[in-house]
């Protein structure tokens, strides 16, 4: 990656820490800065594994930085739009290109559930932000989402082992890098 890339994504990673600094609550025990850091380290190790091109690795990398900011900013329906809108304003204001902008957004909008990513960049995206549902941390971060989706939806989930078991079963991985490597629990 050249070093220009490397400046931009040293702001942006500056500026996405900065937003969680000031605006995470006690209820985001989930969707917070570490899930973010987790997500851009696992969509690093995807893009090495790919060998990305540094413009496929950035608009990656940027993406996996702003993909859960709108959560900072409001209920959990529509984050998506709200992250992507949160970067194309600080990436306007850092002067990047429209097209790199439009790749991120699309990046950001695949990780909104029930959407399909239609390209590498998106499907490592969509599965760095999962990549936990096939590793040993699988049921302390499921716990984690259930207790945030509860906090912040002001109701207490039913049955949610039964809804972990069918969300499980029905999710699938997009990358071989997942489907070969990660480690069920």
């Amino acid at each position: 990656m050249d070093i220009s890339k490397q400046n931009y994504l040293k702001r942006i990673a500056e500026y996405v820490v900065s937003l969680f600094d000031s605006k995470t609550t006690a209820e985001l025990c989930y969707h917070n800065l570490e899930h973010t850091k987790a997500v851009v380290k696992n969509a690093a190790e995807m893009a090495d594994f790919y060998r990305l091109k540094n413009m496929e690795r950035f608009v990656l990398l940027a993406a996996a930085w702003f993909h859960d900011t709108g959560q900072l900013f409001g209920p959990m329906d529509g984050h998506e739009k709200r992250g992507a809108f949160i970067m194309e304003q600080f990436l306007r204001s850092q002067k990047i290109d429209a097209s790199i902008i439009l790749a991120i957004n699309k990046a950001i909008m695949a990780t909104e559930a029930n959407t399909k990513p239609t390209n590498l960049i998106e499907d490592i995206l969509r599965d760095s932000d999962v990549y936990h549902l096939g590793t040993k941390d699988f049921r302390q971060m499921d716990e984690l989402v259930w207790k945030e989706t509860e906090q912040r939806s002001g109701h207490i989930i039913p049955d949610k082992l039964q809804k972990s078991l069918d969300f499980l079963n029905k999710h699938c991985f997009y990358t071989a890098y997942c489907k070969d490597s990660v480690i069920f629990p």
